[in-house]
């Protein structure tokens, strides 16, 4: 049998038309899962569901589609059940806790579960507690229960296999490099841990709650900050409009100066980080540093093509150096001819470091890769490796710690 592969985009009406109407063997369709959070490719996909009457659906990277409101979910869910086979694959089915069970098993057979919505599902398997709503309603999951129930419900429709039981791969190596923070960088950082506000460049803002104060202070510490300013929109609503702040010239930034100095070596490098931002400041800085070498970027700017595109050029060894956000290059991505992987900044997800970390850690690698977290000291650099540590969210790990005697936010902060 001969597989026809179709790649779909809304620009391709006449070709998609001209495909359907041909006749193939055994008919593929792939369609990148965020691409289904809006515009027109879920007609497309329905289109092709509709057009044959046995197809299977398989979501790959399921733990995209966890958040039970995520336009992509209820889309793929919808999607599902006009195919009459359905199956998930991912590496971290709950990334976050057992809630991000609920929308991937909905997709499977909401059957299998059988409760009728996710407050129901969270109900029976979360303990709700921490800050309430108007009518004193509990918003915050502070624990589970029922779980061992959970468990042996979903255990007939999973198979799972690990890594080290199919596949014999050199092990991962870790370091982590320590950086100060420059005199700039740390009398704001300290202003907004006291404080929780902050005015730059004229525009001021405030931390409305400890995990956005944490990000906050994360952002200096990759030597930028962000301000909003909000726009009031003809529906009503009200969009903000980001504006990035400099706190620090490239040359004078320490974590982009021991980058570089990492780089010198010349081996193949991804260099992850967690904003847009810091992968222009780090990507300007490593063309300046190596004018002979390809160095590319990967973010949610660079089209579907171009990516492919580098990714070929990076495992081919034309690129040396690869730059990327961990939310657009850390899944689907085989980047095997890595040597060195550098956490310029980890997100406050556990699963974007699970996720880009097996960029390279996967089939056909053949050497071991040195993996590099790059901390400000004494700084919530220190709390996002614990929170990876522990294999949580950072969120979740704050909120942990809050509740632990004795804890203050300035402790988990840093005291810098």
């Amino acid at each position: 049998i001969e597989a026809s592969v179709f790649l779909p985009d809304t620009t391709k009406g006449k070709a998609l038309n001209r495909w359907l109407s041909e006749s193939h063997d055994f008919r593929v369709m792939v369609v990148g899962t965020e691409s289904l959070s809006q515009g027109q490719m879920s007609k497309i996909a329905e289109r092709f569901l509709l057009a044959h009457p046995k197809v299977m659906m398989v979501i790959d990277e399921s733990h995209m589609i966890a958040t039970h409101r995520a336009a992509r979910s209820v889309a793929c869910v919808e999607l599902g059940r006009k195919a009459i086979c359905r199956a998930v694959l991912s590496g971290t089915p709950i990334s976050t806790g057992p809630m991000n069970l609920f929308m991937q098993f909905e997709f499977l057979d909401p059957d299998i579960i059988g409760i009728g919505d996710y407050y129901a599902f969270r109900n029976r398997y979360a303990v709700m507690g921490g800050y309430h709503d108007d009518k004193g309603r509990p918003l915050q999951i502070v624990g589970y229960q029922n779980i061992d129930e959970l468990t042996a419900t979903v255990a007939p429709y999973v198979f799972e296999v690990r890594k080290s039981d199919v596949l014999d791969l050199p092990p991962k190596v870790y370091k982590k490099v320590y950086v100060q923070l420059t005199s700039q960088q740390r009398e704001l950082y300290r202003k907004i841990r006291k404080e929780g506000e902050y005015t730059i460049n004229e525009k001021s803002a405030v931390a409305k709650n400890v995990l956005e104060l944490a990000l906050r202070l994360h952002q200096v510490a990759g030597g930028h900050i962000t301000t909003y300013e909000e726009q009031p929109q003809l529906n009503g609503k009200v969009k903000k409009i980001p504006t990035v702040h400099h706190l620090v010239k490239p040359e004078d930034n320490p974590k982009i100066q021991e980058l570089l100095d990492i780089a010198d070596d010349g081996r193949a490098m991804i260099v992850w980080c967690a904003y847009r931002s810091e992968v222009a400041d780090v990507v300007a800085a490593l063309r300046a540093r190596f004018p002979n070498d390809l160095i590319r970027e990967i973010h949610g700017g660079i089209n579907e093509d171009d990516r492919n595109t580098f990714k070929n050029e990076f495992q081919s060894g034309a690129c040396r150096i690869l730059v990327s956000n961990t939310a657009t290059g850390g899944t689907g991505l085989t980047l095997t001819a890595c040597e060195i992987m550098i956490y310029y900044n980890n997100t406050d997800k556990m699963v974007d470091r699970e996720q880009s970390e097996d960029r390279a850690h996967r089939d056909g690698l053949k050497h071991s890769v040195l993996i590099i977290d790059l901390i400000a000291e004494n700084t919530v650099d220190e709390v996002i490796i614990q929170s990876i540590r522990d294999k949580v969210d950072l969120s979740e790990f704050i909120r942990r710690r809050i509740a632990a005697a004795g804890a203050n936010v300035g402790a988990i902060l840093g005291e810098n």
